[in-house]
């Protein structure tokens, strides 16, 4: 099995994140990695489901990983954001 390249949205310029997304995977991006922190485990509070849901009509695969204390409060979400 080959790895994934996943480049993250974290690194992206959050004024053009559409078209920062296309140029990865244009460039050969497998996934577009989504972080999710919740300023418990990490020092930074990122970005939550409504981007998520954005980025869905910019990537048909989007990796989300969370780094939060209570994952099950806001798993749901971003379930639904990711697939609905």
């Amino acid at each position: 099995m080959q790895p994934w390249i996943a480049p993250s949205i974290l690194s992206a310029d959050f004024s053009r994140l559409g078209e920062e997304v296309g140029a990865v995977l244009a460039a050969g991006a497998d996934v577009i990695h989504f972080d999710v922190m919740d300023n418990h485990y990490v020092p930074n509070l990122t970005i939550g489901p409504l981007v998520l849901a954005s980025l869905r009509r910019c990537s048909r695969l989007i990796g989300v990983g969370q780094t939060k204390k209570r994952e099950k409060t806001t798993a749901q979400s971003f379930v639904a954001c990711a697939w609905g």
